[in-house]
């Protein structure tokens, strides 16, 4: 009995600094994102709508993987991954609160580690309101530097062979492996066009957590 409440505790502490790594992993992905949505913010305030090229070579100035505008009803006007002229849903099919956004009730939206698309990575997406409120401004940004977080952890134990990150909605983001090896959950899946699954599965992940 005391070795199985050894085992237990021992895998318990190192759960603990798993979650521990993961959440300063979201937090700071989660400041990259608000500072760049604050910057896009600032651009838009003078007058102008950046075109996608140009929020495009900002995401790389800034280490943001996606920029998105939106106008008060939730259309896309610009969208980095995706296009706004291919975009069929609103963002407020994502998340009716976002709506909020531009009605007054909210400054700031953040979603969980949701998988992106068409990617399908683990991601931050970060949304703020423009100064006027006619827009809504989005950041999204790639915690690729999650299997390395796995890897150092997993260095700790050696009987730990691999460790699997997965959405809330059992999405699976990919597994490190304790030799260094990151495969990814979707691994040989090549890119592909947005589908209707693809937009519930996001939206599912964020009820889940609500």
């Amino acid at each position: 009995k005391d070795a199985s409440n050894q085992f237990v505790e021992r895998y318990e502490k190192l759960a603990d600094v798993v979650g521990q790594s993961l959440l300063e992993a979201e937090s700071a992905a989660e400041k990259i994102g608000f500072n760049a949505a604050k910057h896009l913010s600032t651009l838009v305030s003078q007058g102008k709508i950046p075109s996608e090229e140009e929020l495009a070579r900002l995401g790389k100035e800034l280490d943001v993987s996606l920029f998105a505008i939106t106008d008060k009803d939730g259309r896309f006007l610009r969208d980095t991954v995706t296009g706004a002229a291919k975009q069929t849903h609103k963002i407020f099919d994502f998340c009716e609160d976002y709506r909020k956004l531009i009605t007054g009730g909210s400054d700031l939206e953040v979603t969980p580690i949701i998988p992106s698309f068409p990617y399908r990575g683990p991601y931050k997406f970060i949304m703020i309101p423009s100064r006027d409120r006619k827009m809504i401004l989005e950041a999204g940004v790639n915690l690729a530097n999650l299997g390395r977080i796995l890897a150092n952890t997993m260095c700790t134990d050696e009987n730990v062979r691999s460790i699997g990150l997965f959405s809330p909605t059992f999405f699976n983001f990919g597994t490190i492996y304790s030799d260094g090896r990151f495969v990814d959950g979707n691994q040989g899946q090549a890119p592909r066009e947005l589908g209707a699954g693809d937009h519930e599965l996001r939206r599912d992940a964020l009820e889940v957590i609500r």
